[in-house]
């Protein structure tokens, strides 16, 4: 390792001369693996004239590895001599003591990739004389800025439009003291990561964004975020729901006019709500044509109103799901009405039913305050075709059935599945075959499809209804 550093430093320093030429890219990186056996480590240092990438695989702990003095020199070097590339990778095992890592500033830079094992990342003044007027693609990360300064603030100053014109990829990751961050970004920046992030606030105001990414933040979009960006095709916000045990969940717009996020039927007053996703379909779900709802029939208050119309949608695919805390089956209906009544221009529906959902019994269950929504007509003057998955003949399921057939006028078709495990279990009870309870709703119900496993004809487990035709 000590002569691949060694061979490092004599070739840039003779680099670095005037009558030299320029380096294209110049990439270093550390990386730690707890094997047994042998000291020392395996080094790979590749020079083929025009780029530098040096590669050291550390067995043991290295602590003058990476000095503050070598660091200086790297970055001094990157900010003269290098015109395309400048990435730096650290590893904690092979630093020496606290770092400080300053962006080095270079009218010539394309690309700059920091990952500094938690080191203090140092930002230069303003950058008004076109220090950084030549990035295109910077990555941040795992490194420590200094809050209490402003840096947080000086860092979006940094990497907007006036001092990063031509920026068009640009990732944050795991920087502590990121507390604030106001971007006013270039028209170029295309693509935004903000990965591992304590956030109280941001504000980003980028009129070519196409693609932006939140993964495991602690801001609420709906409080403390504004986002402009009229052009946006992808979104991913990932997040963790502490209340169900920091399972993880995901609002995506997919780039393919589809969006696919969860909402809850339900929630504790003062602690659960739908506003994040409210926020999410308000400003990313007009880029969508189709919504696939994850429906979590949690059962306290109501939330379902946070949700906004989405006279957009075209294709409604729903999943309800019971929360695992609850007891016994649970009835669906009215929430599933209520959620689909918010897309009344949908052609295409489809319902994934869980095996939890049926009558309810138990006394006082907020599942069931919602009477009289059978009468209620929803307007689904487009709805050609619908699919019903897992379908129970449960008195709530066959009453949902029957209020869409109704509010469809231009209903073409509509598929009941049964649940196999269901017809084998009735099946087995009754000792006889089990057929599709529901009212032929001025049409007619075809099966279409028969439990293959069991003996004889078996069961039908699919049924297709069609309207009469006068």
């Amino acid at each position: 390792m000590a002569r691949a550093r060694l061979l490092l430093l004599t070739v840039l320093s003779r680099r670095d001369r005037c009558d030299e030429p320029d380096v294209k890219d110049l990439e270093i990186s550390f990386v730690y693996r707890a094997v047994g056996g042998g000291g020392g480590g395996a080094d790979a240092f590749r020079y083929d004239g025009d780029s530098f990438r040096g590669f050291w695989i550390l067995y043991k702990c290295k602590g003058d590895a990476v000095t503050q003095a070598r660091v200086d020199a790297w970055l001094g070097f990157a900010g003269r001599r290098v015109t395309g590339t400048f990435a730096l990778e650290l590893t904690p095992m092979a630093v020496a003591s606290r770092l400080r890592v300053e962006i080095p500033r270079s009218e010539r830079l394309e690309a700059i990739r920091l990952v500094l094992a938690g080191q203090v990342l140092r930002l230069p003044d303003a950058a008004a004389d076109g220090a950084f007027s030549s990035l295109t693609d910077v990555l941040l990360g795992h490194a420590h800025l200094l809050h209490h300064k402003g840096d947080d603030l000086r860092l979006g100053q940094l990497l907007s439009s006036s001092c990063c014109p031509h920026l068009r990829r640009l990732q944050l990751m795991d920087l502590a003291g990121l507390v604030y961050l106001r971007l006013d970004a270039a028209g170029t920046l295309e693509e935004l990561r903000l990965i591992n992030l304590g956030l109280n606030w941001m504000q980003v105001d980028a009129p070519g964004l196409r693609k932006l990414a939140v993964v495991n933040t602690r801001l609420h979009l709906a409080t403390a975020a504004t986002v402009s960006a009229p052009r946006l095709q992808e979104v991913t916000y990932e997040y963790d729901d502490h209340r169900r045990g920091g399972v993880r969940h995901q609002m995506v717009l997919d780039g393919n006019g589809a969006a696919r996020l969860r909402v809850l039927s339900h929630g504790v007053p003062g602690t659960d709500n739908n506003r994040a996703a409210a926020w999410f379909l308000r400003h990313f779900a007009g880029a969508a044509d189709r919504l696939d709802v994850g429906l979590e029939m949690d059962f306290d208050k109501g939330k379902l109103d946070d949700i906004p119309n989405l006279a957009h949608i075209i294709d409604l695919r729903i999943r309800v799901s019971i929360s695992p805390d609850t007891t016994g089956t649970h009835s669906i209906g009215a929430s599933v009405s209520k959620l689909i009544a918010k897309c009344s221009r949908i052609e295409h529906l489809a319902i994934d039913i869980d095996e939890k959902a049926g009558d309810c019994i138990l006394l006082g269950c907020k599942c069931g305050h919602n009477t009289g929504w059978q009468n209620e007509v929803i307007s689904l003057e487009r709805l050609r075709t619908a699919e019903i998955h897992d379908f129970a003949a449960f008195d709530d399921q066959i009453e949902l059935v029957c209020a869409l057939i109704s509010s469809s006028p231009a209903l073409e078709k509509m598929t009941v599945a049964l649940p196999l495990p269901y017809v084998e279990e009735r099946e087995r009870q009754d000792g006889e075959r089990v057929f599709l309870s529901v009212p032929y709703c001025g049409g007619r119900w075809t099966p279409c499809a028969r439990n293959r496993r069991a003996r004889g004809f078996g069961s039908f487990t699919q049924y297709e209804w069609t309207p009469l035709r006068l």
